[in-house]
């Protein structure tokens, strides 16, 4: 069992993408003015091709689902480059394409592939009716801009019943849709095939000639009388007939065809909670089942029943088919669908899984064969909170992992849970445990944390850097904003002002605008305001523009918080199969989901953002595998208090107070000539005073008692959990070589971003550990000795002594240093530099930026952390593109378990976090490191 987290990839970078008109349909109405919209979501999923290189298309469908935006990602090495996108890190991607659709497009466009590669289609219906199919040839498809061929066709039923419209189409394939109508009919258009019916399979390549148009019956009176008699009355059910047309109306739709396209059927869930299935081949209705059945205890599920509650009309991904029809060499077949059920009154909202089976006469079962009611959680809003779902098989037999996401107060949240139909007798007692915990649970994946309004640790940055330069600094660090994000919130801040405001064809580098940022905001700050009700005083002047400044700084961050909102907007979760990768669909980016590190784990526990309870309830035979530093229960249990005891020192000291405690260890250990119990003491005296405050408060009880409280709460030897929490830091469970892998990795430019974030995620993890554990430590360090026989107000260590052994302070201060620089290397930006033409050999960089990064790396200076370096790659990037290969086979080897290891591969390849190193070895290291980048060719 492995906690997710995940790796975030902006996607909508620069250039600005190619555009192609689609021509109207001559038999449709007039095309719809792009200046008058509704304000639809966007949607969008992703497409793996079979070509190689391997590689797959995210598809987007946007304002106002008018246009369609493609785009190619590459996972292993592209021969092409000649049409790229820079990408959050400067890497690079298939440049997008963007379709604008007279009028808008019914949810979801489809895209298939020929079995011998050679074309790609996207099926796509609009609101009045029309059918269009663009079809690309391989291998560019259509990268570069090129021109599809562009096929369409006017529906019938479009203009009946007072020119109803389109709510919901499903394309089968090429050639065979599905359309749901806002009066609750439904439709299928089927287009001449060769070979459609001869047993022989079909050519899915014909023209759009002579379609048959159709509508699908929706009550199951249409079913015949001699099968009815022939089932049992669960399944036949009458369907009331005194509820409106409209609640037959499907909200979302899937199929299953077999393989020689002999059978076909759609299953549809529709605004009465009725799932419907049609039998395609012969346009009929063959079951109408009710979707809301709640489960009796633990036992079988009670038979469907009637809620009475209507469904929104609005389109919902309800449905993830979860295995296609098979054939088991005789004359049945059978699916299964995924099913996503909305709450009502009486009942919560839940997961089903619903198994079809067919004989070659009709139908003879269709059941609820497994339901989980879905978490309580007073973040997301149901049924508005759910997005969507997708499964992901697992080997051993009906056996599947089910990841859905939902609209939460912290953005999207991503929710894993097993689902287990056959019990397996011969499964060991691990993997019988495991599927236990997470049968009965839904799992937390780790999400990109949300910016907050307020920036954490700001007065204290002003008071060492300045007030601009502080802002700019922490919204300009590598990761927090896009390109995109941070350009279209300047866009919209100078021209409110009246300024001279970016357009949508500029496309500024990293550099260019954090210079137009620093000129553009406070710019306008007016005389006026500046001199109002200030005298010739020129201290209230100064303070009256640096409040005015601070201001427009504020509402320009909080500018770009508004945008980034809306580009982290989810549009789903969708299964990459090849690798059974899970992506995280967003506005403006894409989210790999991969096997979280240990550290990564406890800073989220740390953070809040994975449950208390889902952290310590997990059995040992579950945890021990994948991460053993944590197995133990005990070792859990003093994690979790030692994280509440950090809360208290936090909430006594701020974020302030944290941000000067590490500039102050960063700063003065390097050049502090004493030892370390007496380093910690200064610390102490000078950052935690009010920590180990021995005054009482009115309730009789001081800062250092409750500090002495909780560090007893903790453990009884203080001394294993600090040694524990270092040992983690370090990375231990991945058994990893501090040797450069081989060169000659594939891996394309898009994987080494998302290698490169999560390098930098495992780096933010280890460094907040070992900086939350050093500042305890500082803390407990002031506590009386303990007596020997224990008791007093200090639990007993070894030795009996209440100080930290030194030993333990000398090993936390060189892995803060280490971890520091880590984090370090991770946030800055270099210039990008061409491809290098050797793998050991790069253009220079200018002599000025090598002095400064020698500065930085041997005198630790923090005030100074990107003035210079900024450019489109940040560092830790460059180094895995041009000299850490990290060897990642992703023909025959998932993201998920890959990109965790190569990040901390790459981390402990630096050589900056040794055990047992004094102080001066790990400034030695800064050094080594820095020779190594003048080396590589930055000097």
């Amino acid at each position: 069992m492995h906690w997710l987290v995940e790796t975030q990839i902006h996607t909508d970078e620069h250039p600005t993408p190619f555009r192609r008109e689609v021509t109207p349909d001559p038999n449709s109405p007039p095309p719809e003015d792009l200046n008058h919209l509704d304000r639809s979501p966007p949607l969008g999923s992703i497409f793996e091709l079979s070509s190689t290189p391997r590689s797959f298309i995210a598809w987007r469908l946007h304002t106002g689902r008018r246009i369609l935006e493609l785009r190619r990602i590459y996972l292993t090495s592209t021969p092409n480059a000649a049409a790229s996108l820079q990408t959050e890190g400067g890497e690079r991607s298939s440049a997008p394409v963007e379709f604008i659709f007279p009028h808008a497009i019914l949810p979801d466009p489809r895209l298939f592939q020929t079995e011998d590669g050679k074309e790609l289609s996207v099926v796509c219906v609009s609101r009045v009716g029309t059918y269009y199919r663009l079809t690309f040839p391989a291998p560019a498809f259509f990268e570069g801009g090129r021109e599809p061929v562009v096929e369409s066709w006017q529906m019938q039923e479009a203009g009946r019943n007072g020119g109803r419209s389109g709510v919901i189409a499903h394309a089968v394939h090429n050639c065979l849709v599905v359309v749901g109508w806002s009066d609750g009919k439904v439709t299928v258009v089927q287009f001449p095939v060769e070979g459609w019916g001869e047993g022989d399979g079909m050519d899915l390549d014909g023209g759009l000639n002579d379609p048959e148009e159709t509508e699908l019956p929706s009550s199951d009176s249409f079913l015949p009388q001699g099968l009815k008699k022939l089932l049992p009355s669960s399944l036949t059910r009458t369907v009331s007939t005194d509820t409106a047309q409209s609640s037959h109306q499907p909200i979302s739709i899937t199929s299953f065809t077999s393989s020689d396209y002999q059978k076909s059927y759609a299953v549809a869930l529709c605004r009465d909670r009725k799932l419907r299935v049609w039998d395609l081949m012969v346009n009929k209705l063959v079951q109408v089942y009710d979707a809301g059945p709640v489960l009796s205890g633990n036992g079988p599920v009670t038979p469907g029943r009637t809620t009475g509650n209507l469904l929104n009309a609005n389109p919902k991904s309800y449905l993830c088919p979860i295995q296609n029809i098979r054939d088991y060499e005789t004359d049945e077949w059978d699916f299964k669908v995924a099913v996503y059920v909305p709450s009502t009154e009486n009942a919560a909202a839940s997961v089903a899984v619903f198994e079809g089976g067919f004989a070659l006469f009709g139908v003879w079962r269709f059941e609820c064969v497994w339901r989980k009611e879905c978490f309580l959680n007073t973040e997301l809003n149901e049924p508005e909170g759910f997005v969507n779902m997708s499964v992901v098989p697992q080997a051993e037999r009906d056996e599947y992992v089910l990841y859905s996401a939902w609209k939460g107060e912290r953005g999207t949240v991503v929710r894993y849970t097993d689902v287990v139909l056959e019990e397996d007798e011969t499964e060991t007692a691990e993997r019988k445990g495991e599927r236990g915990v997470l049968g009965k649970r839904w799992l937390t994946a780790i999400g990109k944390r949300k910016e907050v309004a307020e920036i954490p640790g700001l007065y204290h940055l002003i008071a060492q850097i300045g007030l601009q330069e502080s802002f700019v600094e922490y919204i300009f660090t590598p990761g927090r904003f896009s390109l995109t994000t941070i350009a279209t919130a300047l866009r919209f801040f100078e021209s409110e002002r009246g300024l001279n405001s970016l357009t949508v064809g500029d496309n500024p580098g990293w550099e260019q605008l954090r210079k137009r940022a620093l000129q553009s905001v406070g710019s306008s700050l007016s005389t006026e305001y500046v001199t109002e009700g200030v005298e010739d005083d020129q201290l209230q002047f100064l303070e009256r523009y640096q409040q005015g400044l601070s201001n427009e700084w504020t509402e320009f961050y909080l500018g770009c918080l508004q945008v980034q909102e809306v580009a982290d907007a989810s549009t789903g979760v969708a299964i990459l199969p090849g690798g059974g990768d899970v992506v995280v669909v967003r506005k403006g980016s894409l989210g790999i989901l991969r096997e979280a590190s240990t550290a990564e784990i406890l800073s989220s526990v740390s953070a809040r953002e994975i449950d208390s309870a889902e952290f310590l309830c997990m059995p040992e035979e579950v945890v021990g595998n994948p991460y053993p530093s944590i197995k133990s229960l005990t070792t859990r249990n003093e994690i979790e208090r030692f994280w509440e005891v950090v809360e208290f020192v936090r909430g006594v000291v701020g974020e302030d107070g944290f941000s000067a405690f590490e500039e102050g260890v960063v700063n003065e250990l390097p050049r502090f000539k004493g030892g370390m119990d007496q380093f910690a003491d200064d610390l102490r005296v000078e950052y935690f005073a009010e920590v180990v405050d021995g005054k009482p408060d009115e309730r009789g009880v001081s800062n250092l008692g409750r500090l002495s409280a909780g560090l007893r709460g903790v453990s009884r030897d203080l001394e294993g959990v600090w040694k524990r929490l270092l040992g983690i830091v370090q990375g231990g469970e991945h058994q990893l070589l501090n040797t450069l892998p081989k060169e000659g990795s594939n891996v394309s430019p898009f994987v080494n971003a998302v290698v490169g974030v999560g390098v930098g995620q495992v780096a933010e993890a280890r460094f907040k550990i070992v900086r939350d554990l050093l500042a305890v430590m500082v803390c407990a360090s002031a506590l009386p000795d303990a007596p020997a026989q224990g008791g007093g107000v200090y639990p007993q260590v070894e030795g009996g002594s209440g100080r930290v052994d030194e030993r333990v302070l000398a090993e936390g201060f060189v892995m803060f240093l280490g971890c520091w620089l880590q984090r370090w290397v991770c946030g800055q930006r270099v210039r990008r530099l061409e491809e290098p033409t050797s793998s050991n050999r790069t253009p220079a960089l200018r002599r000025g930026e090598t002095a400064e990064m020698m500065t930085q790396f041997s005198g630790l200076s923090v005030t100074s952390t990107q003035k210079s370096l900024t450019g489109s790659d940040t560092l830790a990037l460059h180094l895995l593109r041009h000299h850490y290969f990290i060897e990642l086979n992703l023909n025959h080897r998932s993201l998920e378990s890959s990109i965790t290891i190569a990040a901390a591969r790459f981390l402990d390849s630096l050589g900056l976090v040794e055990k047992g190193r004094r102080v001066l070895g790990c400034t030695i290291k800064h050094v080594e490191l820095a020779k190594r980048l003048i080396a590589y060719g930055f000097g």
